[in-house]
């Protein structure tokens, strides 16, 4: 289980990251933004985290409630030990016990 935070925005992003009052849970992009920053989750991977392909994850809590749910990042640029950039944001990871 990890817990994934929306630290900042990437830079040049093709999204920017959208405002706490504009943002609609269940919504993940209109297209033009994408999630606001410190926007948590917590849940499981589903697949290792890897250049070039996407965060995926079975999401069991947003932001502090429990609710079920399925978050897929854009593609991961580059991995720096806890910190993730994608294409959009930059995220840090913290491994649940």
């Amino acid at each position: 289980m990890v817990r994934i935070c929306k630290i900042a925005e990437a830079q040049n992003p093709d999204c920017r990251a959208s405002s706490w009052d504009r943002h609609v849970p269940g919504q993940c992009s209109d297209g033009v933004h994408s999630l606001p920053i410190d926007y948590e989750i917590v849940g499981y991977l589903n697949t290792p985290i890897k250049v070039g392909q996407p965060i995926d994850v079975n999401r069991t809590e947003r932001n502090g409630v429990e609710i079920e749910g399925h978050f897929v990042s854009t593609p991961v640029q580059r991995i720096d030990g806890a910190r993730i950039t994608t294409r959009n944001s930059i995220y840090h990871l913290i491994p649940v016990l």
